[in-house]
């Protein structure tokens, strides 16, 4: 993989719908999974 100088951290997911973006730092992971809404907050203890 090859990294651009400036380039910002992106990830898209695009399925299924609505569209979900997640731009900047992606170093917690669960963060990232639970704003692409791939895990929920039940499930990382959050309720």
């Amino acid at each position: 993989m090859r990294l651009l100088k400036g380039a910002i951290p992106t990830v898209v997911r695009k399925l299924p719908l609505p569209l979900r973006k997640i731009i900047g730092d992606l170093s917690n992971t669960e963060n990232v999974l639970l704003g692409l809404q791939m895990r929920s907050s039940m499930e990382v203890g959050g309720g």
